[in-house]
């Protein structure tokens, strides 16, 4: 959703080398109606650079990082990706190279899904990244007109021919009688005519009819001989081509997801949010070669529906390329854990802080947990070396892990750390 007081939507980061693409992408997300701001555009002359670029990205409610060589090498770019990080706004990492993130951008951009457009043709895949930006900012895209195209222009009729007249018509000429012959024989007197014969006549009985006469069977010869195979042939690769046509249009796989995290998943399916409980799966239906793009979600919410911790987002974007059926894993990485507190301490629990001193990691709220010795899910947290936790009893009790010396990560998926509360 929306964060008011927010200037823009979106904040694109790239390294100078990629300001072409960059200024590409903005052009396209302004005309879907996305506010952008750019470096190369935004910043006006005599203001300080680095403070406008601070503030840019706090009035901004999604970054957009151009993940390419030159963005793994450059120092701007980390900083303006852990600036994001910090201040919780979300981050959709768009490779246009097939690189992987290096040193400190492996460790921001490690739990994000990541757009990739390593085709050489980074334009082609900015409708889905606009697809993806509109999902994160809670809003519809902006229909695009399409401008009509004029018709062809009517052709002129053909000039009408001319009708013949009479008179211009050849006439044909009277054929000739023949020349007579200037040599006069003597008539030849014609020799008396034979009576003709006539064959006797058959008698055809009532009761008998004549035969049908049956048309003779030509031999078989070589030429009906290959056009029989010929036949045969084009039969076949017929049966070949409807049974492709089959299995690429008509018939229907399923993409399995699997739910391998703690806690129940949240995915928009067809326009219904589906629930996969922890450990759960759920079987999506869909015909050959269908681009499914959609987001799942997790997190852990309080008893007035706030949500403890960190959200966990997947941005799901795959194609059914196959002819079988398929799973699609989901679960949480190394980077993330979910903390889990048992009070065993005579007092409920009233309050709880998490903090780290680097890049200023804070959450704290009130919270409640009863001293009945069972385990309460508290939310998912960063993985960092020097995270503190300090936790409150209604007797003014407390307890904390300092610089995360009682923390131990063992850098598995799906992975969870359990505090008991004891004085």
């Amino acid at each position: 959703m929306d964060t008011p007081g927010k200037k823009h939507d979106i904040f694109i980061c790239s390294a100078k080398e990629d300001n072409g693409i960059a200024l590409a992408m903005c052009k396209f997300l302004e005309a879907q109606g996305l506010a952008c701001w750019i470096a190369s555009r935004d910043i006006q002359a005599g203001k300080d650079y680095a403070r406008s670029i601070i503030d840019a990205i706090q009035s901004s409610s999604v970054l957009v990082v151009v993940l390419s060589e030159h963005a793994n090498l450059s120092n701007h770019v980390r900083i303006e990706v852990e600036r994001a990080f910090t201040h919780n706004i979300n981050i959709l990492p768009f490779r246009v190279q097939d690189v992987q993130p290096q040193q400190s951008l492996e460790y921001f951009l490690s739990s994000y899904h990541w757009l990739d457009a390593i085709d050489g043709k980074p334009a082609d895949h900015f409708d889905v990244l606009s697809r993806n930006c509109a999902a994160l900012l809670g809003r519809e895209l902006k229909p695009t007109r399409q401008k009509s195209k004029p018709g062809p222009a009517l052709e002129k009729p053909a000039d009408r021919a001319e009708e013949l007249k009479p008179e211009d018509m050849v006439q044909p000429k009277p054929a000739e009688p023949p020349a007579p012959n200037p040599k006069e024989e003597a008539p030849v007197e014609p020799l008396p005519l034979a009576p003709p014969v006539v064959p006797p006549q058959r008698i055809i009985k009532k009761d008998e009819y004549p035969r049908p006469i049956k048309p003779p069977v030509p031999p078989i010869g070589k030429k009906s001989f290959n056009k029989t195979w010929l036949w045969l042939a084009l039969g076949f690769a017929g049966l070949i081509a409807l049974f492709f046509l089959y299995k690429s249009v008509f018939q229907k796989h399923t993409i399995t997801f699997k739910n391998n995290t703690l806690t129940a998943i949240f995915i928009e399916l067809d326009g219904d949010m589906k629930t996969i409980p922890s450990g759960g799966t759920f079987d999506y239906t869909a015909k050959n070669k269908y681009h499914l793009q959609t987001q799942a979600s997790t997190y852990i919410l309080n008893s007035k529906g706030g949500i403890l911790g960190q959200k966990i987002i997947w941005h799901i974007d795959t194609v059914v390329g196959s002819w079988k059926n398929f799973s699609y894993p989901l679960y949480i990485g190394p980077n993330f854990f979910l903390l889990r507190v048992v009070n065993n301490s005579p007092a409920n629990i009233n309050y709880m802080k998490m903090t780290a001193s680097e890049f200023n990691y804070t959450f704290d709220y009130n919270i409640y947990i009863p001293n009945d010795g069972r385990s309460y899910d508290m939310g998912y947290f960063r993985t960092l070396s020097d995270l503190n936790v300090y936790i409150r009893d209604a007797n003014n009790k407390y307890l904390t892990w300092d610089n995360g010396k009682n923390l131990t990560y063992p850098n598995l998926y799906n992975q969870y750390v359990s505090f008991p509360y004891k004085y």
